[in-house]
Order: structure tokens, then sequence, then C-alpha cells
């Protein structure tokens, strides 16, 4: 997510950094660090430096006010300044007409002596078109990234604590399905903290083959294959009507004036006929957002596997045993015993009755390009239980405390992923009513849900 400053009238003093700026209409928490672009106050491209954005609390008159305090670092001049006529004397590949007249409209009317924030897009093509327009500054550009690159800083922010939980929920769908994760390392924050984790991926697809590491390949839109569910399919008639269409993330999904569910889908391919489909979506703004559960289904085997996640401080971290989390429990038995099927064939067989898991997640600096699994036990539903049950768990107040150093024994995520990738953990003979049900009361009781449906050959 880049940035704009525009000096004000006369000043061209800021060619050694760092300085501070306050960022006009600020969008979401700190975020990765990234590029800044200083124009002066007769639009002419001066300086580029990148910019670290976190958030700040002041007071007005009337209430609170959180904004981002934008500090720009690692400047480096562009001499001579580049003129906007020039920046935009013609379109480039790469760059739609329409994001580039956005752009030049934007830049256009920017405050003087303001930071302002480009969305992912509009910061994309200005970097093509700058760097189209004079060879030195793909040079200079790659100059303070390096200058950069020893300074990593966590995202933080309202939104940083769920979209976590949503990545961890993502990459173990892709690693159980047997896909590269190496995409999720390309992930920029989307441009609203109510937004989908997953919909941070969704620029990757304008950026050339080139740009992207090696083994790093973009989601493909999903298709409409016969078989497949679709998002449409995971609701009822009445929660259609929730949903705002966007035919370029969401196709098939039915149109209405409504804001209320947001949602994204990735799909990965292997070209053999393997996809995996990623469904994030959620249906409260970020300040009602209660918690994440991930759905995994293995469409072949009609096979289920229920993630219900609780985050911790730190490993040493424990939750107390609220109303919530016994509905949430009460629910999970219900879901099991109703689905209580005796196998009728090998390729239905499974470790046990269990399939849905309780996951305490350890929180840890959230690093936008360093995605790996949280840290954290997961338990079976039928072992948690018993855990509940065990007197050694009680607080000085005779509380029920869950925590990692509370259970001495608990299946990990790389154990837990080997099962769940290996299909020995699921659900039997689950049906597409029951996965639909199980999503629409985790999206009505303020969850986000991502759903993984793995189609193999």
């Amino acid at each position: 997510m880049s940035y704009v400053i525009i000096l004000r009238d006369g000043s061209r003093s800021l060619s050694v950094g760092p300085f501070r700026k306050a960022v006009l209409k600020p969008n979401i928490g700190t975020l990765r660090p990234d590029v800044c672009w200083i124009f002066t106050f007769s639009t002419e491209l001066l300086l580029v430096g990148i910019a670290y954005a976190s958030p700040r609390q002041v007071r007005s008159a009337k209430e609170r006010i959180i904004e981002e305090q934008l500090s720009v670092d690692h400047i480096q001049m562009i001499s001579p300044a580049l003129r906007l006529s020039e920046i935009f004397s013609e379109m480039i590949p790469y760059v739609d007409p329409e994001t580039h007249l956005q752009l030049r409209g934007f830049l256009e009317t920017s405050r003087p002596g303001h930071a302002e924030q480009l969305s992912n897009r509009q910061g994309y093509a200005l970097e093509r078109i700058a760097v189209s327009r004079r060879d030195d500054i793909a040079q200079i550009l790659e100059t303070v990234r390096q200058l950069a690159g020893a300074k990593k800083i966590p995202f933080t922010g309202s939104a940083a604590d769920i979209w976590q939980l949503e990545r961890d929920a993502m990459l173990t769908a892709l690693r159980a399905a047997g896909f590269s994760s190496s995409i999720l390392a390309a992930w920029s924050p989307p441009e609203s903290a109510d937004d989908p984790f997953s919909s941070g991926l969704n620029d990757i697809e304008m950026r050339e083959a080139g740009d992207l590491e090696e083994g790093v390949a973009a989601a493909r839109r999903p298709t409409p294959i016969r078989g497949r569910l679709s998002l449409a399919d995971l609701t009822t008639p009445s929660e259609q009507s929730l949903i705002e269409a966007d035919s370029r993330v969401m196709p098939g999904w039915i149109s209405s004036g409504s804001e209320n569910l947001r949602h994204d889908v990735q799909s990965f391919d292997d070209g053999n006929g393997h996809v995996l489909e990623i469904f994030n979506v959620n249906a409260t703004p970020i300040e009602s957002r209660l918690g994440v559960d991930l759905l995994y289904f293995y469409r072949n085997a009609n096979s289920l596997v229920g993630v219900q996640y609780k985050k911790l401080k730190s490993s040493d971290d424990v939750i107390y045993v609220d109303a919530r989390l016994e509905d949430q429990i009460s629910r999970m038995s219900r879901w099991t015993e109703e689905c209580r099927v005796m196998p009728t064939e090998p390729a239905h067989w499974r470790i046990g009755d269990d399939w849905m898991y309780l996951k305490l997640a350890e929180a840890t600096p959230m690093y936008p390009d360093t995605p790996r699994l949280m840290g954290g036990p997961y338990l079976p539903l039928s072992y948690l239980l018993l855990i509940l049950e065990d007197p050694a768990i009680l607080g000085p107040k005779k509380g029920k405390r869950l925590g990692p150093g509370l259970v001495k024994r608990h299946v990990t995520g790389t154990l837990f992923i080997d099962l769940l990738k290996r299909n020995w953990i699921g659900s039997p003979s689950l049906t597409e009513d029951r996965l639909k049900e199980m999503m629409q009361v985790s999206l009505q009781r303020g969850n986000s849900v991502v759903v993984g449906i793995d189609y193999r050959p």
C-alpha cells in the first residue's frame, strides 16, 4: 500500500530523512513498509523513500481519533525531478486506462503538506508508469528497498488479530491439500479492515510473472465446473439477499444493495484435475468480529474437518471457559453426534470419531511476508471434553482454564496437517446441507469463516 506526499509551496528541504506526517483518511493499522512518492507543490516527482505507518491516538474537542503517523526513511532524490505531465504523457501496458485516469486525478487533487494512501492498484500503477518514463527510477526503487530490507516491522492494527487467524486457516488448507503456500508471502493488507484476509491477494494477478519470485503462482479465479460447490450453494435465499455481488471476486452470487457480507474466493489448480477453492467470508465489521472458523471439506468423500480458533497472547497465556465457549463446544458436540455414521468401506474409516477441533493459537508478531502456522495445541472434541472435567485446569476462583501449559498432551500443527492431508480425520459422509448450516451459524454468531473445498481427480 503506497503513499504520496505533496510538499507545500516552495519546500524542497526533505532530501534527507527521516521525517513524519499524519495520514489523511487513514486505512488500517501498521502496514508493511512500502514506497512513499514525494512530489513538489508543482507536482514534480522529486523524492522517493520507504514509509512506515503506525496508529496513534489524538484528541479533538469532542472525541478521540485514531490516525496514522507516517515515518519516511531511506529517502533518495530523483534528479532531475519528473513532471506530472511527463508521468502521464501516454498509456503503458499493464495499467488499465481507468486506473491511469484515477491516479492522475488523485495526484492533481491531493492536499499539499499531507500524506495520503494509494490503493494497491494505484500504487502498482504509479510504480509501473514512473519506471517506464525514466530508467534510473527502477534503480532508485531497488536501492530504497534494499536499505529498508533489514528493518522488519510487524503488522498491527484493528484487523491484525482476525487476519492472522484467517491466514493460519488458509495456510492450513493449502498445506493439507498439498499446494504451495508461497503465494501468501505476496499478500498486502486489503483496503478495508473489514475485508477478508484473502482479498489481499487479489492484486497479485496484476503483476507480470517476472515480478513474482520463483514458485509464487497467482491464485486463479474459479470457473464453474460441474459438481463443484459455489458460494451461492453455501447461502440460503434469505442470506443471499445480504450479498452485494462483485463478479470479479465472486462470480455467480446474486446482486443486491447490501454490504453486510464480505467475501473472497481463491482457486488453486495443479493442472492435473486437483483443485482447492478457498472461500473467506464474514458478515460483521471488524470491531464486532468475534473469531475465526476453518471448515475443510474433502469433496470426494464428503468429509469435513472443523477448527474453532481461540487466540492466546502467548504460549504462557490461558483463556477462561466462558458461556460463549461452552455454547460453541455444545454445538460441536451436537454436530458430531448427529453426523455419527459407521464406515461401510475402507476409504471412509477414520481415527476415532473426532472431526471438530479447538485450536489455542499462540499470538506472535504478524509479518506479512513470512506466513507461518501459529503455534498452539489442537484439541480434538472428545479429548477437550475430558480436559474440561479435569480439576487441574481450575483457576484460583474455580474457573475452568485452557492453555498450552495446562494441556499435557495435544495434537501439534504438523501432526494435524499430516492427518488431514492423508484423510485420517474427518466426518463420515457429511451432506452439503450440513456444511451450509455450519457456515451460516458461524457467520450469524459473528465469526469469519474460511472454507477450503478440496477436489481431487
